[in-house]
C-alpha cells in the first residue's frame, strides 16, 4: 500500500471516528455543564434527571428483564445449537432455515398479535412475559451463533465422548460447554445490551403503565422536556452506562469470542 492510500485510509478513519465519537462526547458534556458547553461543570442534570424521571425503577425493570431474557436465550440457544450443530435427525436442516426465518421477519408486523395472545394468557404487564417475549425473538440468532461454533467441533471428539458412553447431555455439559464458553459470553453480551435498549416490545407488552423500562422511560421523559436539552442528554447517559460497562467488563471475552466465530465459522 502506497503513502497515498494509507493517507487516504487514515483520513477516512479519522473522519468516521469523529462522526461516531463526537454525538457521543456532545451528550456526555451537555449533561454535565448544562446550556453552557464546558462551563460550570455538576452533576445536577444528571441528580435531576434520575429523580424526576422515577429511573431507579425503570432500570431496576430493565435489569429484570434484562437479566431472564440473557438466561432463558442463552440455555434455549446453546441446547437448539449443539442439537443442530451436533445431532443428526430428519428434517433438521428444514426446521433449522424455519428458525431462521425469525431473523428475517420484521418485529413490527406480528407485535399486535403478539400482544392480543399473551393478553389471553394473561402475561401481558408482567415480566415473564416481556421475557418470553423478547426470548422467543433473539432465539434465532441465538441459535445461529451457537450452531456455527458447534459444527467446527471435530467429528473425532464427539465420537470419542459417544464411544466412552456419554450421552448427549453430557457431552454438551461435560465436553463441549468449556471451550463454547468465549461463544456463549459474547452472545449473552449481545442480548443483554439489545434487551436493555428495546423499545417496541416492552412499550407494547407493558401497555398498562403499572411497569416499564428505561428506553420506554427515556421517551417519555425528553417528550416531556423538548426544550430541555441538557436533562435529555443526561437521561441518554444515564440509559447508555449499564451496558458501556457490560462491554467493558467483558470485552476480552466479547472480542476473543467474536474472533472465534470468524475464524471457524
Amino acid at each position: 500500500m502506497s503513502r497515498l492510500e494509507q493517507g487516504v485510509c487514515y483520513t477516512l478513519l479519522i473522519i468516521f471516528s469523529l462522526l461516531s465519537v463526537g454525538p457521543i462526547v456532545g451528550i456526555i458534556v451537555q449533561s454535565f455543564t448544562g446550556n453552557t458547553i464546558g462551563h460550570n461543570w455538576t452533576l445536577h442534570n444528571l441528580s435531576s434527571a434520575w429523580t424526576i424521571g422515577a429511573f431507579s425503577h425503570t432500570m431496576r425493570a430493565s435489569f429484570i428483564v434484562a437479566v431472564g431474557t440473557t438466561a432463558l436465550c442463552l440455555v434455549l440457544s446453546v441446547l437448539a445449537g449443539y442439537a443442530f450443530g451436533c445431532m443428526r435427525f430428519r428434517g433438521s436442516t428444514a426446521l433449522f432455515y424455519i428458525i431462521l426465518l425469525g431473523m428475517i421477519v420484521p418485529l413490527e408486523p406480528v407485535v399486535i398479535s403478539l400482544y392480543y395472545n399473551f393478553q389471553k394468557l394473561s402475561l401481558t404487564d408482567t415480566y415473564q412475559g416481556l421475557i418470553l417475549a423478547e426470548a422467543m425473538i433473539y432465539f434465532p440468532f441465538g441459535v445461529f451463533w451457537m450452531r456455527a461454533f458447534f459444527r467446527a467441533i471435530p467429528n473425532s471428539v464427539l465420537d470419542a465422548a459417544k464411544i466412552d458412553g456419554a450421552s448427549d447431555l453430557r457431552i454438551l455439559t461435560s465436553v463441549l460447554l468449556r471451550p463454547a464458553l468465549p461463544a456463549i459470553l459474547t452472545l449473552g453480551v449481545l442480548l443483554s445490551v439489545w434487551s436493555w435498549n428495546e423499545f417496541l416490545l416492552p412499550l407494547v407488552v407493558f401497555s398498562g403503565g403499572t411497569v416499564t423500562t428505561a428506553p420506554v422511560n427515556v421517551a417519555i421523559f425528553t417528550g416531556q422536556r423538548v426544550v430541555d436539552i441538557p436533562s435529555q442528554a443526561a437521561a441518554a447517559l444515564i440509559l447508555s452506562l449499564p451496558a458501556l460497562l457490560v462491554y467493558i467488563i467483558f470485552q476480552r471475552q466479547f472480542i476473543r469470542g467474536v474472533l472465534a466465530g470468524s475464524v471457524k465459522g
